[in-house]
């Protein structure tokens, strides 16, 4: 992700545990794709390794499903 637009940091326990855990949850500036989609980043540090960029039919779009 090139630029970090909003972040949030969170604690999180699996259940059945009551080990806390961070989670840091950040949303970058949304873009057009080579086929004019719109997309915006999306970073779940502390759960996913990887997460597929939110799409929307404008940046507004893609930013709200983010």
């Amino acid at each position: 992700m090139k630029k970090t637009i909003a972040e949030r940091k969170l604690f999180y326990a699996t259940k059945g545990s009551s080990a806390r855990k961070e989670l840091v949850i950040r949303i970058g500036t949304p873009y057009l794709d080579e086929e004019g989609m719109a997309k915006c980043p999306v970073e779940w540090d502390g759960l996913f390794e990887n997460f597929a960029d939110m799409a929307g039919m404008d940046s507004l779009q893609a930013l709200q499903l983010a």
